[in-house]
């Protein structure tokens, strides 16, 4: 089975969902860097995915702690189940984005389009033959979402079984720099409906939980525009 890689994107990712944790683990590390001073330094190619993850749950292994960094759940799912990681060029919509993706080729300046998996926000900027019709809703996601997601911001690709739509948009699970899922985030904020198109089944439960908590609650668009519940 080939091997996992991480590429400088998703070392970048990683960074900086890691700084908060960095302060609280100082003087940790200044005892250990006291007590190891003599010892010589190794220098660990951080290029190798598989490798990294295994430093990390062997140094957590030494300390008592499986995740010595002090990534919290969300940011370890969204490092151990990235396929590649990209930079956000620009929004869309609520739910399509184009990024620069790791490892694809395509012009930097427009970068891939990637549709979000299993989620649906409202139209703002469908043609006029689309079946839906934008709304004042989609343009409010929309900017709610440029707000979050900013042109240059680093984030995590996961595919799904499906990785194209009909249309040649990228399909996948983004992850935003804290870790968070972007699908989850939307979900949970009711900015977002679910959209299940099988065979990207992966989080389709999940996704129908948050949804139907969101419509129970009246969260975002629940309370006068979403109607049906999911």
């Amino acid at each position: 089975m080939a091997k996992k890689r991480f590429t400088k994107k998703q070392i970048s990712f990683a960074v900086s969902v890691a700084v908060c944790a960095i302060g609280g683990a100082y003087a940790f590390l200044s005892d250990a860097v006291n007590t190891w001073k003599e010892d010589p330094i190794t220098i660990i190619d951080t290029s190798d995915v598989e490798q990294a993850k295994e430093i990390i749950h062997s140094v957590g292994e030494v300390l008592g702690d499986a995740n010595p960094i002090g990534f919290d759940e969300s940011a370890m799912n969204a490092i151990n189940n990235a396929d590649t990681s990209g930079k956000i060029v620009r929004v869309v919509d609520g739910d399509t984005y184009c990024i620069d993706l790791e490892n694809v080729r395509g012009d930097e300046e427009k970068g891939t389009k990637v549709r979000l998996i299993g989620v649906d926000t409202p139209e703002s900027v469908a043609p006029d033959t689309y079946r839906k019709d934008n709304t004042e809703e989609g343009k409010t996601v929309s900017d709610i979402v440029r707000d979050k997601l900013k042109a240059g911001d680093t984030v995590l690709i996961e595919y799904d079984v499906q990785k194209e739509d009909k249309y040649g948009r990228t399909l996948a699970y983004v992850y935003m720099s804290n870790g968070t899922m972007v699908e989850e985030w939307l979900l949970s904020e009711g900015l977002a409906n679910t959209a299940t198109y099988p065979p990207n089944v992966k989080y389709s439960d999940h996704f129908q939980e948050l949804a139907h908590n969101a419509w129970e609650n009246e969260v975002g668009l629940w309370k006068d525009f979403f109607s049906e519940e999911p």
